[in-house]
């Protein structure tokens, strides 16, 4: 199966629900290299509201709107942005998510009239992390540059708390001065006006839909603050608990979204690490070989865009002075050639 086939299960669920549907994924595939400084295409990013707009413009109002949905997050505003583009077209939005639907992603959901999940598919904290050039900075080894950390939100409010609460010291300013000697001061007031804006951007989702403002701030400080991991996996059943009617099950419908789900692992080699060696073994002798990996796709009835990263990947011998003499050593370099958005 393909792109017809997998436009026809979109028909599907169109025909069924008699909505419009717009399928949206990001790639979960380790080891994949990106271009350093820049937010990634395999995690949300608000490059990508120009284009589900334009998978929009062939109506001017929609009876409702179904979004397919898998991804591991990335840009808060861009899940954000997402749900308030999508209501310009449409009073009702649903979303659908067969697997994974974390951090920005969830935010995103929140903004949804309904939450069809399948049963093993999970929700996540929104508790985001910051990532800045005034980060702090870890060097791997001598020879590779430093790397930024990015500074979980929680993590800084746990240090706090720790201190505060649990330690209950009395030289309470002094740790915390060697907390801002090791993280700039303005990155820590990053992390508190972040904080303070994805409790700000979840209430505004769920009030375009929801009415009931105790359960709304329940929601958003147990989202916020209430989880104790980023990497907290809420699955359906928690998620009922927690955004009640909301969150449903469509046995009807769940049949054909996992099929969907199926269909785009395969397109996008879901859960495959990124194994250049192994590419290279492919086409031995030649030591040097080019590859593009789909790292997201937007697809509609109408249309099918995919962000696509060409590298090249080349094996090398380097020559090493060792203790015991010198060794040959093969390297293998990656060559980012080209990423960018393509419609097919």
């Amino acid at each position: 199966m393909g792109m017809n086939e997998r436009k026809q299960i979109i028909k599907s669920i169109e025909d069924r629900r008699g909505s419009k549907v717009i399928c949206y994924l990001t790639s979960d595939r380790p080891n994949i290299p990106t271009i350093p400084n820049m937010m990634a295409l395999n995690q949300m990013q608000k490059s990508i509201l120009p284009i589900i707009n334009e998978h929009l413009r062939d109506k001017k109002t929609y009876k409702s709107i179904d979004v397919f949905i898998f991804t591991h997050g990335g840009d808060t505003l861009a899940g954000f942005g997402l749900s308030r583009l999508l209501r310009e077209y449409s009073e009702n939005v649903n979303v659908f998510i067969p697997d994974c639907c974390h951090s920005s992603g969830t935010l995103f959901a929140l903004g949804a009239n309904k939450i069809h999940m399948s049963k093993g598919a999970t929700l996540s904290p929104i508790d985001p992390s910051i990532t800045g050039p005034l980060n702090p900075a870890v060097q791997s080894n001598p020879v590779s540059a430093p790397q930024l950390i990015p500074l979980s939100v929680e993590s800084v409010a746990g240090y706090y708390d720790l201190i505060s609460k649990s330690w209950r010291v009395n030289n309470r300013d002094d740790l915390l001065k060697v907390l801002a000697e090791k993280v700039h001061p303005l990155a820590l007031g990053d992390v508190y006006r972040c904080r303070q804006q994805i409790e700000m951007l979840a209430t505004q989702l769920l009030e375009q839909h929801r009415k009931d403002k105790r359960n709304i701030i329940r929601i958003v400080q147990r989202l916020t603050k209430g989880l104790g991991s980023h990497d907290y996996l809420i699955y359906y059943k928690e998620a009922k608990s927690l955004l009640g009617n909301q969150v449903v099950c469509d046995e009807e419908i769940d049949g054909l979204t996992y099929d969907l789900y199926k269909e785009f692992t395969k397109e996008m080699e879901l859960g495959v690490t990124f194994n250049p060696a192994a590419i290279l073994s492919k086409v031995k002798p030649s030591n040097t070989t080019t590859i593009d990996v789909n790292l997201s796709m937007i697809e509609s009835l109408q249309s099918t865009h995919v962000a696509k990263q060409k590298f090249e990947i080349t094996e090398n011998t380097i020559t090493l002075q060792t203790p015991i003499g010198v060794q040959q050593q093969k390297q293998i370099l990656q060559n980012i050639l080209s990423s960018e958005w393509v419609k097919i």
